[in-house]
């Protein structure tokens, strides 16, 4: 819940602050069982942040409460996994590096035409779970690269291409959290991925999968060349059978 007061509030600070103050409020609420708690916290919100709680409830809307069975498994919402459990620290030394020399051992800048800057791309093949990529982006100043739109992710696979070899099979990108049925958001930025993003001709991504799992841009070979779209991987991943290459910006 708090997590959602935060996300419908994050553009205007002092609606936040005014969250932070309503929401201690009403978690001292009490009831007589889970749905009596459920319905006493939702009066309270209405009745001291009423605009907050129904953008907090279109968030949610569409949420599914009940499983239809047969299932094959409970889903399992994505989250910000490495976000909320390493620390992202920055090393002076490699960020005058890459200013004055524009790449460091593990990869290089290159500009980008939408975005109107440089990123960051690695293609080390060191790279066996997303922690180190999210690492070494903390590491030179930057954060894992998030798309708002498919023209950005267009954008960015023309401008890796002649970097990108045909063995780079996946790339990480930024983790993403779930706060509602199909509604799902970068965890760098908070920002909600278009659905421009993560459906196209070739693949339509599961908002709920069975297993805990996270997003990449895996290589298609197309009979007119290649290309990258998004992709689930599990969260164990290992990169034995592909080059995985990571985007900073």
């Amino acid at each position: 819940m708090l997590k959602l007061m935060e996300l419908v509030t994050q553009d205007t600070p002092s609606t936040m602050d005014q969250g932070f103050k309503v929401y201690d409020q009403c978690s001292t609420v009490t009831g007589n069982d889970e749905c009596d708690l459920a319905a006493r916290t939702y009066d309270c919100g209405v009745e001291k942040m009423p605009n907050i709680t129904q953008n907090m409830v279109n968030v949610g809307k569409g949420s599914p409460v009940v499983l239809t069975p047969p299932i094959e498994c409970v889903p399992v919402l994505r989250s910000c996994v490495t976000a909320n459990s390493v620390s992202c620290v920055a090393n002076p030394t490699l960020i005058n590096e890459l200013t004055n020399s524009n790449q460091t051992s593990m990869g290089t800048l290159i500009w980008t035409k939408f975005y109107n800057k440089r990123i960051f791309l690695s293609i080390s093949s060191n790279n066996t779970n997303i922690e180190a990529p999210y690492n070494y982006c903390c590491s030179i100043g930057m954060k894992l690269i998030e798309f708002r739109n498919s023209t950005e992710l267009n954008d960015f696979i023309v401008s890796t291409a002649s970097i990108l070899s045909s063995n780079v099979g996946y790339l990480y990108i930024s983790e993403v959290k779930a706060l509602g049925y199909q509604k799902e958001f970068w965890c760098g930025t908070g920002v909600q991925l278009d659905v421009s993003v993560y459906q196209n001709k070739y693949a339509t991504i599961p908002a709920m999968a069975c297993e805990p799992n996270i997003y990449m841009l895996q290589r298609l070979n197309l009979p007119n060349g290649t290309t990258y779209v998004l992709a689930l991987t599990g969260s164990n991943f290992s990169t034995a059978a592909n080059l995985t290459a990571f985007a900073c910006q």
